[in-house]
């Protein structure tokens, strides 16, 4: 009876051992899941620094490119005036080699 009690306890006793094992490792890979996550975590934490110089960068490359559109519209616009305007003087006189500014 006694000798019963003994072995049942070192049954216990084994598979409470092997338990503590199982917990040591579940505790261990935690541990680098955690360890991971910390650094992921540092990493975002930078990237998220880094946004606002990045978004910065590109409003500035939009200013810059809104008013170098703005310049080539304002260019193109004189442009069509110039031509609009010499088409414009170029009708208003005939021209003296064409059938209509010959007289029968």
């Amino acid at each position: 009876m006694l000798k019963d009690r003994v072995e049942l306890a070192d049954e216990r006793l084994g598979d409470a051992k092997e338990k503590i094992v199982m917990a040591e490792e579940e505790k261990t890979a935690l541990h680098t899941t955690v360890k991971e996550l910390n650094a992921q975590i540092e990493k975002l934490k930078k990237r998220k620094a880094q946004l606002p110089r990045e978004l910065q960068s590109i409003v500035d490359r939009l200013g810059t490119s809104s008013a170098t559109a703005s310049k080539q519209l304002s260019k193109l616009s004189e442009a069509q005036e110039a031509v609009a305007a010499a088409v414009s003087k170029h009708s208003d006189k005939p021209d003296p080699s064409s059938d209509f500014a010959k007289k029968p």
